[in-house]
């Protein structure tokens, strides 16, 4: 006999069943249902009243297909998790499934991700969190996986990427522009995550250990950005490239380690220089006795001394050799003696002075973005 049309009595979804058994199980929940039951769920839960012009809604129990999806998408099994998801949205418009089925639609084909702008699908999902009965530690538990769920996404992406690219510290087939752009459209996805997480630790400060390892995540790509790659015959290839990217590695670079810094004052930024001044994009100029001194990269007498390091000291051969030797040692003193109250005293004497007479000749102690 062949199949006929039928409804699961647990989880509602529509199924085709052989009428010449008694029972049967459900492809979508997993269920063991009566043949009969199922056929007449079916018949009952899609008849319209022609008369009224009345629909009779179908009978989709949504929390189980809810339970059914997110087991499916915690175990990785996203076609069937999608499945569930697209049933639900059959019936109710549902955010978490709408925000969930794009996260799998990127997962499946995550080629794409430099035009994939995640505040766009993570904004509309947490205000409705935002809206919902859910307490305090139920909405931050939601918006956390929210974020990882994001991350997840944009981390698989480079991680795949990388695998075609590089093999043994090597570059597979002359793929040295494909991988900087791998790694210049990673550090963009994060850098806009991170944008619209910072709105959202406003109120859930919480969330911040996300951000950081985010944040950490990009300068570990930002670093890998650096790395010479290739045989003798890319030699050039890479130098040229590298040079190609390197303006939109450091704009975002400096972003993110900006955001680090807001959240986690005792980070000192590594060598990070700007292209116009010779550097890669994914190195950071710091000033790391005085924000050893003063707890910060971004305060207003770090902000002077950067002011006073970039218009003045950049300007004479003298003042360039200083710089060349002071980045050369005070990141190794920082990190013996950076901890210690003797350390911090000693050079806050001094710098409290400097900083003194450059604001009285004129040097602003406003906010400073580093000039080279």
């Amino acid at each position: 006999m062949g199949l006929v049309a039928a409804k699961c009595t647990q989880c509602g979804a529509n199924i085709e069943v052989d009428a010449s058994k008694d029972a049967g199980i459900c492809s979508f929940c997993g269920t063991a249902f009566v043949t009969e039951k199922a056929i007449n769920n079916y018949i009952v839960n899609n008849t319209f009243n022609i008369q009224n012009a009345e629909l009779i809604i179908p009978n989709v129990n949504v929390e189980n297909l809810r339970k059914l999806g997110n087991e499916e998408y915690k175990k990785g099994n996203y076609e069937k998790a999608y499945e569930y998801f697209s049933r639900i949205l059959e019936v109710n418009e549902d955010s978490e499934c709408i925000f969930k089925r794009e996260i799998i639609g990127q997962l499946q084909d995550s080629n794409d991700l430099a035009y994939m702008y995640f505040p766009k699908i993570l904004k509309p999902y947490y205000e409705s969190i935002q809206l919902s009965e859910l307490v305090y530690e139920e909405k931050l538990t939601v918006i956390q996986s929210a974020c990882e769920d994001c991350f997840h996404v944009i981390s698989q992406y480079y991680y795949k990427k990388r695998n075609k690219y590089v093999t043994a510290g090597k570059i597979v087939n002359n793929s040295y522009a494909n991988f900087l752009l791998a790694g210049r459209d990673t550090v963009w996805a994060i850098k806009h995550l991170v944008d619209y997480e910072f709105t959202m630790k406003n109120e859930y400060k919480e969330i911040e250990d996300i951000i950081l390892s985010q944040c950490n995540f990009a300068i570990s790509v930002l670093d890998a950005q650096t790395k010479k790659y290739g045989c003798f015959e890319d030699a050039y290839r890479c130098y040229t490239l590298g040079g190609y990217f390197a303006d939109q590695c450091y704009e975002n670079a400096s972003v993110i380690v900006n955001y680090k810094n807001r959240i986690m004052p005792s980070f000192l930024p590594g060598n990070l220089i700007s292209p116009s001044n010779g550097g890669t994009g994914a190195e950071k100029n710091g000033c790391y006795i005085a924000t050893c001194v003063y707890g910060s990269y971004n305060c207003p007498q770090v902000w002077t001394l950067r002011r006073f390091r970039d218009y003045s000291l950049r300007k004479r051969w003298y003042g360039r050799v200083f710089i060349k030797y002071y980045y050369a040692l005070s990141p190794t003193l920082v990190k013996l003696f950076g901890t210690r109250n003797w350390f911090k005293n000693c050079w806050k004497f001094s710098l409290d002075k400097l900083v003194a007479d450059l604001n009285e000749k004129g040097i602003e102690d406003t906010y400073y973005e580093d000039g080279y």
